[in-house]
């Protein structure tokens, strides 16, 4: 719902509300950090008659008579479109706020989240290891809802994508956008079927926005040797020069109806 007030208590309002302080968000050019939009209402003006006035080339002539202000999306939930970054339902509400460390582990990995997005932009990513249930998911996409770009991708699905590319079933997109977006969070890395095309193409992607220097997120539940054996050595060294590597440990939240 909107809400109504006139043009002098706007512009008292934004003489009088400074920006929100700097934090872990950026800057937001929508609605210069103030958290609110506005937009003029207008009519259609009228002659004594009740009639409306047209101009010389038959449009109506319009007359402001209110304001409408609304609250950014940069203090709303649905935060930035993430439904059109391909981020789940489940984690549209995702935010660095939101996520509650229980030791010190998850508080590094918040704080590194928080870095992230007060730096970026940056061609080092960050990845986010540990077992399920810590909340790797969460963090990774408010890191999305703060830079408000991006594409998430779940590893296994993407994957299912590109073979639906090969077979000619659909189109030739998936592999595109991923190696190509400016931050990509590739979620989930490892839980996919192990076989060596699937590593080819992680490493594909990988290699290839290594060297556009294009950002990466990685979530995974591997960690040291187990990751070496699962996506092969060459990416596991490739993800550790691509990112600032964090282990969240800690216990499964989602048993304790927590953190997504």
């Amino acid at each position: 719902m909107i809400e109504q007030y006139n043009a002098e208590t706007r512009n008292k309002w934004l003489r009088e509300t400074p920006p929100s302080q700097p934090g872990p968000v950026p800057f937001c050019p929508t609605c210069g950090s103030h958290g609110y939009t506005y937009m003029d209402l207008t009519k259609p003006l009228r002659d004594d008659k009740g009639d409306i006035i047209l101009d010389p080339e038959g449009r109506e002539i319009m007359k402001f008579y209110d304001v409408a202000v609304r609250p950014c999306e940069c203090i709303t939930g649905g935060g930035f479109g993430l439904a059109k970054l391909g981020v789940p339902e489940r984690f549209l509400d995702c935010t660095l706020s939101k996520y509650q460390p229980q030791n010190e582990s998850q508080k590094s990995a918040r704080n590194a989240c928080e870095d992230f997005c007060r730096s970026y932009p940056s061609e080092k990513g960050l990845l986010l290891m540990g077992a399920v249930g810590t909340g790797k998911t969460h963090l990774a996409v408010s890191v999305l809802a703060g830079i408000r770009r991006g594409l998430f991708a779940d590893t296994t699905e993407l994957l299912k994508q590109m073979q639906r590319e090969i077979d000619g079933t659909g189109p030739k997109i998936a592999m595109e956008e991923a190696r190509k977006t400016e931050l990509l969070l590739l979620d989930d890395l490892g839980f996919e079927r192990d076989t060596k095309w699937a590593q080819s193409e992680i490493a594909g992607l990988l290699s290839y926005r290594y060297n556009a220097k294009l950002p990466t997120i990685v979530t995974t539940n591997l960690r040291g040797n187990t990751l070496e054996e699962r996506v092969t050595p060459r990416i596991a060294s490739r993800l550790h020069e691509m990112c600032g590597v964090f282990a969240v440990t800690g216990k499964d939240w989602r048993r304790a109806g927590g953190a997504k």
